[in-house]
């Protein structure tokens, strides 16, 4: 089977600070930053879907899609969908800290 060579930069054209930007400006009332961003692509295994997602590892670069955004507006309007996020991206970091403490401690 051959692969097809995709054109990366017309397939994911966004970096997170345009997705963020973006967001910003299509939910303006919604609470957007960097980190929520981290929160919905954590939660939403955004990173895990070829369709929204391109990884860049040499430039150690995430890229997106622009279906990122239009999936993201569509469920940020669901009640508490944002705050699900954030405090599921909050409980997996807690557990890092935790897991990285025990570690350095021996244990």
């Amino acid at each position: 089977m051959l692969h097809q060579p995709k054109d990366i930069e017309k397939l994911f054209p966004l970096r997170s600070t345009d997705v963020v930007a973006r967001l910003r400006v299509q939910l303006p009332d919604a609470p957007i930053n960097s980190h929520t961003f981290q929160a919905i692509i954590f939660k939403n295994k955004i990173r895990e879907d070829a369709q929204l997602h391109y990884r860049v590892e040499v430039a150690n670069m995430s890229l997106f899609s622009e279906k990122v955004v239009d999936l993201i507006v569509q469920k940020a309007r669901l009640p508490d969908w944002l705050r699900n996020a954030r405090n599921s991206y909050a409980a997996h970091l807690r557990e890092q800290r935790e897991r990285r403490k025990m570690r350095k401690d021996g244990k």
